[in-house]
């Protein structure tokens, strides 16, 4: 009998993030519209991260996702809606140090 444990969403974040896994990513984003919704689709997905980028400060006109892997040129996120998201975590109760992804490739270079 073979089985296929997949890693924990944190563990996929990074590599999403280290690995660039586009569809990793597209489909988290429909994870998070199922576990909100019960609707695993694109729109809700979309909706849940609007209102956690609300909440943490972000101007609604801050961003724009168009697909759930970044992949689209017609995605947009202003230099300061992920500066506001840093902060907002940084300044939380309870934040852990480390405990923010960011893309692996911003950080180290191509």
């Amino acid at each position: 009998m073979l089985a296929r444990i997949s890693p924990c969403a944190g563990e996929d974040i990074t590599i999403i993030n280290k690995t660039s896994q586009n569809l990793h990513a597209e489909l988290l984003l429909r994870l998070l519209g199922k576990l909100d919704a019960a609707d695993g689709s694109f729109a809700q997905g979309a909706r849940v991260v609007r209102q956690f980028m609300t909440g943490a400060g972000v101007d609604d006109g801050d961003f724009f996702l168009y697909d759930g892997s970044g992949m689209s040129p017609d995605d947009r996120v202003a230099p300061r809606a992920f500066t506001s998201c840093w902060l907002t975590h940084r300044n939380s109760r309870g934040a852990q140090r480390g405990a923010i992804h960011f893309p692996w490739r911003a950080l180290t270079g191509p």
